[in-house]
């Protein structure tokens, strides 16, 4: 016994108590334990029992000279019988257990998973916590379990992570049997996938035209196309220029306009896209494409050569790609990162026409 009055009283499952039936008596492992002092000078003991059907608060009013005794009796992950009155709490309106009559001990009534199989798995692909929104379970549990299942190892396999390692290291004693994979489930991109998209087998011989846009935005959809600027490549000569303001019939954002320089009094007097792209797929003509970060700059004409009814279906090569393949060394591909690797003057950045002059440079020098 650990409080009141011993008892034989068969257990009933929590959910089966409907309402205020009376006494009762329950089994189950306690899940919480909080205690406070009342003006009246006793103590109030509230702890929730489990019994896996369902959950029940209970609460104890304690007299001050037993409070510390009792309150170091219930812990939290204990399994205990009591045996009380149903009622509903008058302060929370909630089901509770009171005028408690006795709590004992009770043993561990839930049962054990096992593995019973004769010849013991090995599990090559599990995931820890450290696997966000898949594993939830802590890499040393998962030992412990495979361990108690005797299983002679198991595989860590978090996605692209490996911080469940040191744990895992340091979850088994020196000279244990049980061995730990290390593993991850990585990801491979293909880096050359977009160097070359919709080759007409072109040589460096043909005619390229580089050429980079300025916007007010990031999405094609929702943004438009404020400058074109655009230099002909023909035998690694640059041959002739296409510089266009586009009037994009909306204000410029302010953070576009420091980034560009372009305000809204430079676009006006332009024409709209409906006139100068057209112009601009003159000029490119049977041309290859070169763009950095092409994927960008030709989606958007993409979407408006699409929505004026024009053909659009050039052999595109990205410097980007070509600048990871060719200049491995550097960490970042940015326009102005692979200029000032390949000692090409960059003048007026974030301009149309001064950015396709210096991409036509880099792409002469890769």
């Amino acid at each position: 016994m650990l409080y009141g009055r011993d008892f034989e009283d068969e257990p009933m499952e929590i959910e089966k108590i409907d309402g205020e039936i009376g006494e009762v008596t329950i089994r189950g492992t306690v899940l919480t334990c909080e205690n406070r002092e009342l003006r009246s000078g006793k103590f109030i003991l509230t702890f929730d029992i489990s019994d896996f059907t369902d959950t029940i608060t209970v609460k104890m009013f304690i007299r001050p000279e037993i409070f510390q005794d009792v309150k170091s009796l219930i812990n939290a992950g204990m399994f205990i019988k009591a045996k009380g009155v149903t009622t509903i709490d008058k302060f929370d309106g909630e089901l509770t257990l009171g005028s408690i009559m006795g709590i004992k001990k009770c043993e561990d009534f839930t049962s054990k998973r096992s593995d019973t199989s004769l010849e013991k798995r090995v599990e090559l692909h599990c995931h820890t916590k450290m696997s966000d929104m898949d594993g939830v379970s802590e890499v040393k549990s998962i030992i412990k379990r495979a361990r108690q299942w005797g299983m002679p190892a198991v595989a860590v396999t978090d996605h692209g992570c490996v911080q469940a390692f040191p744990d895992a290291n340091h979850a088994l004693e020196k000279g244990d049997a049980f061995k730990i994979i290390y593993g991850v489930e990585g990801y491979l991109v293909d880096d050359t996938k977009q160097l070359v998209e919709n080759s007409g087998g072109q040589s460096f011989k043909d005619t390229f035209v580089v050429f980079d846009i300025e916007t007010t935005g990031f999405s094609p959809k929702k943004n438009k196309i404020i400058e074109i600027g655009a230099v002909k490549v023909e035998d690694g000569k640059i041959t002739d220029r296409f510089s266009a303001f586009v009037n994009p019939d909306e204000p410029i954002p302010f953070d576009i306009e420091k980034l560009t320089g372009i305000n809204d009094g430079m676009v006006l007097p332009h024409p709209k896209i409906d006139v100068i792209l057209p112009k601009f797929l003159e000029f490119v003509g049977d041309a290859v494409l070169v763009a950095h970060n092409a994927s960008f700059d030709v989606g958007f004409i993409s979407h408006f050569a699409e929505e004026q009814g024009l053909h659009f279906a050039p052999t595109v090569l990205d410097t980007v790609t070509l600048a990871r393949l060719l200049l491995p060394n550097l960490n970042r591909f940015k326009l102005d990162t692979v200029a000032k690797a390949l000692n090409i003057s960059l003048q007026n950045h974030h301009r149309a026409v001064d950015d396709a002059g210096a991409t036509a440079e880099i792409f002469e020098a890769l």
